[in-house]
């Protein structure tokens, strides 16, 4: 699905002020087509971590897939209250992608450390 997803999310990007002009209008451009850019690279990012998740699942570490989760929303709570007010939805995207990589991350890490507990 990765090799998929990443292309998808570059033609995406690429293609984002034609695509809002044409489903939206002009009155959703740029700003739309700058949200729909940013916004886009979440999703090979949470694919990758859908997939983490089944594999902690797998392991027999379902409760080491939801620990990081009240971290993240406190992390996210806290970047979305410090830059919105001065960022907009450019904040909101950047932070959506930040969590996912950063929940890569500590997946990554608790799956490394089970598999060389053996």
């Amino acid at each position: 699905m990765l090799p998929l997803a990443l292309p998808i999310a570059a033609l995406t990007t690429f293609s984002a002020y034609f695509l809002i002009g044409l489903l939206g209008g002009s009155e959703f451009l740029p700003h739309g087509a700058i949200a729909l850019q940013i916004i886009i690279w979440s999703i090979p990012f949470g694919w990758l971590n859908s997939v983490t998740n089944y594999v902690l699942i797998g392991l027999g570490l379902k409760a080491c897939s939801r620990a990081p989760l009240p971290w993240l929303l406190d992390s996210m709570s806290s970047q979305t209250g410090i830059f919105i007010p001065r960022y907009s939805y450019v904040a909101a995207g950047v932070t959506t992608i930040l969590s996912e990589v950063v929940l890569r991350w500590l997946s990554s890490t608790t799956i490394c450390a089970s598999v060389c507990r053996g």
